[in-house]
């Protein structure tokens, strides 16, 4: 049985979605990434709170802004939220 044009066009909205989803959670992921690689070779390590806060942050735009001020920042005090 062929599929109607009203399941095709909702399928195809479905595939796009999960695209982009798929897409931004990448971004997340790789933002976290560099988050990490930032902080450690500037701090030597990945403070607990730090860590927690880049797990919990959905937000890329938050995650680049953090990346900035890792390579920015001379202290822990001023790197963290």
């Amino acid at each position: 049985m062929r599929e109607s044009s009203v399941a095709q066009a909702f399928l195809q909205e479905g595939r796009e979605e999960g695209r982009e989803e798929g897409l931004e959670a990448g971004r997340e992921q790789e933002a976290r990434k560099i988050v990490q690689e930032v902080v450690q070779r500037r701090f030597g390590s990945f403070d607990p709170k730090l860590r927690h806060h880049v797990e919990t942050t959905s937000d890329v735009a938050e995650l680049e802004q953090l990346i900035y001020r890792a390579m920015e920042v001379a202290t822990w005090d001023e790197l963290l939220p």
